[in-house]
């Protein structure tokens, strides 16, 4: 009789120390090669001197601060951050809406207006630059012209937010 208590007892004591000598993996050498993969995420380089021509991530800088100044109501010095971007890069799609949107707060419809088309133009595939050109005829009738900047943001397959 004893000796059946003794059995699931000692199952389980060896079933502990297996799993305590395993836990280690010791016997498993990882290896640090990529092997056979192929790397399909693109590489990003922010070094300093991965930086050519003009200097992007002081452009992505200044975006960021109007980005903050916009929504914390601070119109002028979202504004301002857009035109230093835009002294570093006049072909940022991204400085020309910002600078669009700073200065439609501001009541600056025409002026913001010259600055959604030319993002428009400067990303011609972009949903989002489209769709903002599109909403600005709208809102300051031009309607009719508007559908046709609406259905060229909607051909985006990449567009997050078509609706």
């Amino acid at each position: 009789m004893r000796a059946h208590r003794l059995v699931p007892a000692l199952l389980v004591v060896i079933a502990v120390l297996a799993a305590a000598g395993c836990s280690r993996l010791t016997f498993v050498k990882p290896s640090a090669a990529r092997g056979d993969s192929e790397q399909v995420a693109p590489v990003y380089d922010f070094s300093e001197g991965s930086r050519r021509g003009n200097d992007q991530g002081s452009v992505r800088a200044h975006l960021l601060r109007g980005e903050q100044a916009l929504h914390q109501g601070r119109v002028d010095d979202a504004e301002a951050e857009a035109r230093k971007a835009l002294k570093i890069d006049d072909d940022s799609e991204l400085a020309h809406t910002l600078l669009a949107l700073a200065l439609d707060r501001q009541g600056r419809a025409a002026d913001a207006g010259r600055h959604y088309a030319r993002a428009a133009e400067l990303a011609p595939a972009s949903g989002a630059a489209l769709n903002n050109y599109g909403s600005w005829l709208c809102l300051n009738g031009r309607a009719p012209e508007s559908l046709a900047w609406f259905d060229r943001a909607l051909a985006d397959p990449g567009y997050a937010s078509p609706a």
